[in-house]
């Protein structure tokens, strides 16, 4: 992915060695989780390895790149665009652990019929209507997608949080063209 500038403050990230004592110290115990706003990431300790902190540490770092005060892309007025924010997070994470990368799973998922319309996913508030692992695997994918077409593209996106401005392109031919991406891949 792109070389991002450093955040403006230091960050902060907590390791708990329990989801039980994350909880009693920050109120969640079920998620790991950023705080953008504060340039914190907390963590239940992960294995050796985990993709998490990457993941997460993508949440502050990309914060950077909006002029929201929370650090998260979306429009005044409207939520925040979850897509954006978990998608970038997802691509930043390639490769996955897995055999197969997100542009894969993505292909899997349209052909078996399980993957979510991609336009319908990327409509506000839609995110969070779908599954979670098929929501996060092809905003993932689509954003990285969007960067490998264009590496500029992020900065674009995450500022305006308007695909059309930040990419020339309108989100039914970005949709379309991910599609014929993904749906031409090889799966072995």
């Amino acid at each position: 992915m792109a070389q991002a500038a450093p955040p403006a403050r230091p960050v902060e990230v907590f390791l708990y060695p329990s989801a039980a004592t994350k909880r009693a110290w920050m109120g969640a115990d079920k998620v790991d989780l950023a705080k953008p706003w504060l340039g914190q990431v907390h963590l239940t300790l992960p294995e050796y390895g985990a993709s998490v902190l990457t993941h997460e540490m993508a949440h502050v770092f990309a914060a950077e790149l909006t002029p929201s005060p929370l650090g998260l892309p979306g429009r005044v007025g409207l939520p925040v665009d979850a897509w954006l924010v978990e998608g970038v997070a997802m691509a930043v994470e390639w490769p996955t652990s897995e055999d197969l990368d997100l542009h894969d799973w993505s292909a899997a998922m349209r052909r078996l019929g399980l993957a979510p319309d991609l336009a319908v996913l990327l409509s506000s508030g839609q995110f969070w209507r779908q599954p979670g692992p098929r929501a996060y695997t092809l905003a993932g994918s689509f954003v990285r997608w969007l960067y490998e077409r264009d590496p500029g593209v992020l900065a674009r996106l995450y500022a305006s949080s308007d695909i059309e401005q930040a990419t020339g392109q309108s989100l039914a031919v970005l949709a379309r063209d991910w599609a014929a991406f993904v749906d031409g891949r090889t799966l072995s």
